[in-house]
């Protein structure tokens, strides 16, 4: 029989150093964060028949999750606790100060949350996949007709 083993439960912690001296750790994503993105990165693609149609804010949850997995830590580089031992949520990053990062920053804490947070993203399948560029393509060339014809 087979066991699924969670024990030990100790989310993944990746040490950033940001400017002006804030230190900070990027912890592996919790249910709750991972949910909020998947919805988030869902409701961004707009659909009408079935058909992908439009994508508003789709970077927007990028920031998000990546605010909801940065936290502030103290001089000792120990983060704040709350009384069940859980990261303490006031002293996450905003997502305004995210936001503020050069991309090159908020794509390497993105790139590497993924990297930790096994799952992060769904259960994409090849089928599911596929559809997606394909809608994506027809969507690239109706832009591209509606602009004449050239290429961006």
């Amino acid at each position: 029989m087979e066991t699924l083993d969670f024990s030990d439960l100790t989310p993944t912690e990746v040490s950033v150093k940001l400017p002006g001296g804030r230190n900070c750790i990027l912890l592996e994503a919790t249910a709750d964060a991972a949910i909020r993105f998947r919805n988030a990165t869902q409701k961004a693609r707009k659909y009408e028949d079935g058909k992908l149609v439009a994508l508003e804010g789709l970077f927007d949850p990028e920031a998000q999750v990546v605010a909801d997995c940065l936290y502030e830590v103290g001089p000792d580089d120990q983060p704040s606790r709350n009384g069940s031992g859980c990261f303490d949520p006031s002293k996450r990053v905003t997502v305004s100060a995210v936001r503020s990062l050069p991309v090159r920053v908020q794509t390497a804490l993105y790139d590497k949350l993924l990297e930790i947070s096994p799952g992060l993203v769904g259960f994409d399948t090849v089928a599911s996949v596929e559809r997606e560029i394909g809608n994506l393509q027809r969507r690239l060339e109706e832009l591209r007709r509606a602009e004449g014809g050239g290429k961006n």
